[in-house]
């Protein structure tokens, strides 16, 4: 559903919950594994800061991880990192 969303849509950027992780890491999987879309950077949130959920994420192909409790605050810099701006 992600990769061919990004297809049609073509998102500047995709912003996911990492909630429930198996599936959204599936769901970023697919999205980097598809030529069309990989290039799409993904900002993972999630509500912890386990080293695991973290190493998952970056498996599956997240670009930047923020923890949810800071993610409203600090989104202008997140974007601007994510999206390479200076």
């Amino acid at each position: 559903l992600l990769p061919s969303a990004c297809q049609s849509e073509m998102p500047l950027l995709v912003i996911a919950e990492l909630a429930p992780v198996a599936a959204a890491c599936a769901a970023i999987a697919q999205l980097k594994a598809d030529p069309a879309t990989q290039h799409v950077p993904v900002l993972g949130f999630a509500r912890t800061h386990d080293a695991a959920l973290q190493a998952r994420a970056r498996e599956a192909g997240v670009n930047l991880l923020a923890a949810d409790a800071g993610i409203a605050e600090q989104l202008p810099q997140l974007l601007d990192r994510i999206l390479q701006v200076e």
